[in-house]
């Protein structure tokens, strides 16, 4: 992709308020081609979808499974809960890279 074009892109993701500096950031190297930081991947080399509560508080930095519920009742990570059943098995990688990059 031609730099005008980008610069051009930017220009009216800028127009918009309802965007914001870090989703366009993410936006705009996603355009130019960069991958983003690398995915979280387990012994096996595979990225899973859904992460303990332990390895969730693992990858937080050595945080409690207690202290991993309490950032699920705050609505910043999500809680997986398979069809049919009552409680969760999880969290989803999802909400953990959320978490993490900070959006």
């Amino acid at each position: 992709m031609k730099d005008y074009t980008i610069e051009m892109v930017e220009a009216t993701l800028k127009l918009d308020e309802t965007i914001s500096p870090a989703r366009r950031k993410k936006f705009l190297q996603f355009l130019a081609g960069d991958p983003g930081p690398a995915p979280v991947q387990d012994g096996n080399g595979r990225s899973p979808l859904i992460f303990s509560r332990a390895e969730t508080g693992k990858t937080l930095g050595g945080k409690t499974p207690r202290w991993v519920d309490m950032l699920c009742r705050k609505g910043l990570l999500v809680k997986f809960v398979p069809r049919g059943n009552k409680r969760s098995i999880g969290i989803t990688a999802a909400s953990l890279h959320r978490f993490i990059e900070g959006n």
